[in-house]
Formats: structure tokens, C-alpha cells, sequence
């Protein structure tokens, strides 16, 4: 009898429907946990879920898990992308992953991603997590609310973890942004004795005296965690998750700059001058930053966008834009016979 393997998955994603036609869009979150058993050597199994927003945009994942004889599991991830109504709706991105092994005993996030569903503004994230471990946890369906010391988070009903009390204007922003998951660390002060946070399964909190208290999730978050979070260059965040100009992306201001986000370029950090210039041009004319600033051979500092690049020299800041290489085409010269 072939020795059986217990893990479980963990899948978070959100998507944002983008109507332009009626200036309105929708955006919804999604988990679906879920334990499986299955024999090494090469078990195989598939599961399909599907998730969907005003039944107009919809995802739908194939998740494939494989034990190999050595007890790690392999996932490969399947995603779809359609649009339309009630009535049908069509196929307009999809993508499959390559293999992803995890080790017993081992938590790995082995797909987060965010992308354009299609041309039209619609755009999702997704974060997959393998865990090869036992016990399983409930799956998410299955909750119920758990009291702390001052306030109520709703947790899974089987979780072990100890109280973690969050409250005030952090346990407010918590409640208008359920999709945030539950706490997963206490309310804490700041490193630098100044803001408050509480980190949950979905992104963060953070209360900044004087700004009030925002939310920071997903590649953003992930992103301002490498500068340095609130020590590091671009301080503390301002704003929640926003729009950029045209809806296609997502910025969140912070005191020393933004991070920018696109599906087709990621999240970059770009510095206050550069993101008030980049706000005040005509936004299809400069498009989305490529990389974080750079130093230039000539003591410049530089900044790829889709269109060009902004060069500060000095106090000086300028945007070149990028030259589009002519089209050459022969000519011939065509002689009839007389």
C-alpha cells in the first residue's frame, strides 16, 4: 500500500473589473483553502475553481498537485481569464506555470502574480501557497468569530493561533477591509517609536500619526517591505491602494514618493518630483515606470518608463522621450513593356 501524503493549499486572489463605459468599476477578494491526500510515487489530481465579479469578469484556476516518491509535492497552476455577461463569455488571457516542488515539512508560496485580464483595464492578483505538512486547516468556507481583548476578528474556526488583540483606528480600517484576512501578528509599535501596525494573511495596516491609518497589500506592499518599510526611503504609506490616471494600474503614496504598479511592468518605487511630473503629463505619453532609479554614468539619475525616461541632474528634471526607429522600405521602380 503506497504511503499517503497530507497537504493543503492556500489561495488568495483579487480582481478588479474595469468599466470604462459607465465610469464604475468593481473589485472583489477571494480565498479557497483546501487538504488533500495522496499517495507517492505519482498521484496525481486536479482541482478547478472558479471566481467571478459581477458577472462580467471571471478566473478560473486549475490547480495540478503531484507527489513524487520522495514525498515533495509538485504544482503546476492554470489560470484563465474571461469576460462577457450571463449570456457567455469569452477567453481573454491564460497562462500555466512551470512545475513548482515543495519539500516536506516545507510553506512556499510558489505563484504570486498580478496581471492584465485583457486590454480593457481588467487586472487580478493571485498568490498561491503550498503547504506539505499535517494537520490541514479548516477550509475557509467553515468560520466563525473569535472576541479579543477589544474587538472581534473572524478567524477559521479550527485555528490554534494565540489572541492577537488589534483595536482603535487599526481594527476600523480591518473591519471597512474584511478582505485584509485575520491578523496574523498583535498591533506593535513602529521600530522608530513613531506609527503603529498590524500585519494580516492579505497585507498590513499601518496608523501614522497625522495622516491617519491605510492599508498596504500585494506587490505594492512587497515592494516598499524591500526598501525598508517605514525606515527606509520612502517612509510611511499616505494613501490606500489607488488608481493611477487611466484605471490600468495601482499606486500607493508614500512620504517620500509612490510605488507604482502595472500587470506588464510590476511595482517601482518613483521618487516625489518624478511622480508629480509623471502626474501632471499627459499619462499615454510617458506610460508606466520599467525600473526604479538608477545612477547614471554622467552622476545623473535616471528612470525608465514605457515612453521615455526621466533624467534629474542637479535640481534639473526633465523626461526624454523615447525615439521610435524609421521604417525603411524599398522602392522599385516597375518598367511596362511598350
Amino acid at each position: 500500500m503506497p504511503e499517503l501524503v497530507e497537504f493543503y493549499f492556500n489561495v488568495k486572489t483579487k480582481i478588479h473589473d474595469a468599466d470604462p463605459w459607465w465610469d464604475s468599476d468593481e473589485e472583489e477578494s477571494f480565498s479557497w483553502s483546501e487538504s488533500l491526500k495522496l499517495a507517492k510515487g505519482g498521484e496525481q489530481q486536479t482541482k478547478i475553481k472558479e471566481f467571478e465579479v459581477d458577472t462580467e469578469v471571471l478566473l478560473r484556476l486549475h490547480l495540478t498537485f503531484v507527489v513524487l516518491i520522495d514525498g515533495r509535492v509538485t504544482t503546476t497552476v492554470r489560470w484563465e481569464f474571461y469576460e462577457g455577461d450571463k449570456n457567455g463569455k469569452e477567453l481573454k488571457s491564460t497562462e500555466i506555470t512551470e512545475p513548482h516542488s515543495v519539500a516536506r515539512g516545507v510553506k512556499a508560496v510558489i505563484t504570486s502574480i498580478q496581471k492584465n485580464g485583457d486590454d480593457e483595464g481588467d487586472w487580478f492578483n493571485l498568490d498561491v501557497e503550498v503547504v506539505n505538512e499535517t494537520p490541514p486547516p479548516v477550509p475557509t468556507s467553515e468560520i466563525k468569530e473569535k472576541v479579543y481583548q477589544r474587538s472581534s476578528i473572524t478567524v477559521p474556526s479550527s485555528t490554534s493561533e494565540p489572541v492577537l488583540d488589534v483595536s482603535g483606528t487599526i481594527y476600523k480600517k480591518w473591519k471597512q477591509n474584511s478582505w485584509l484576512g485575520y491578523p496574523i501578528s498583535i498591533e506593535s509599535s513602529c521600530p522608530d517609536g513613531i506609527g503603529k501596525f498590524a500585519h494580516f494573511s492579505n497585507g498590513s495596516v499601518f496608523q501614522v500619526p497625522g495622516n491617519g491609518t491605510v492599508e498596504v497589500h500585494g506587490s505594492i506592499r512587497e515592494k516598499w517591505a524591500e526598501t525598508g518599510w517605514e525606515t527606509g526611503v520612502l517612509g510611511y504609506p499616505l494613501t490606500d491602494e489607488l488608481d493611477t490616471p487611466l484605471g490600468n494600474g495601482r499606486l500607493t503614496n508614500f512620504q517620500g514618493g509612490s510605488i507604482i504598479w502595472s500587470g506588464n511592468t510590476g511595482a517601482h518605487v518613483v521618487k516625489e518630483d518624478i511622480r508629480n511630473r509623471w502626474m501632471q503629463m499627459a499619462f499615454k505619453d510617458v506610460g508606466f515606470p520599467e525600473e526604479d532609479e538608477v545612477e547614471g554614468t554622467d552622476t545623473s539619475i535616471r528612470q525608465k518608463f514605457q515612453k521615455g525616461e526621466f533624467v534629474r541632474q542637479g535640481n534639473n528634471l526633465e523626461f526624454k522621450a523615447r525615439s521610435i526607429a524609421p521604417i525603411i522600405t524599398s522602392h522599385h521602380t516597375i518598367v511596362i513593356p511598350g
